[in-house]
């Protein structure tokens, strides 16, 4: 989530700094309950550059992200790039 939230996905060039990439990262997974169960189509290796990703739902050059679903409810938090 951290990776997906502070750099882009095509180039691995950082978006954001890592300390608002957590900030927003932590405010989002207190969303849920500690039951909480987490999946995404990613693989990432290192920083910045290094994923993989299978399935897409935005068809977009690089897409991934995180389905969360918990006790009370479903998430979806999903970004995509293009090359």
């Amino acid at each position: 989530l951290l990776k997906i939230l502070e750099y882009d996905l095509a180039y691995g060039t950082r978006e954001i700094e890592a300390d608002d990439a957590s900030r927003i990262s932590n405010a989002y997974l207190e969303l849920f309950t500690p039951d909480a169960r987490y999946f995404t189509n990613g693989k990432f290796r290192g920083e910045g550059v290094g994923w993989s990703g299978m399935g897409q739902v935005a068809h977009a050059t690089c897409e991934t992200g995180v389905v969360v679903v918990d006790s009370n409810s479903i998430s979806i938090l999903w970004c995509h790039d293009e090359d």
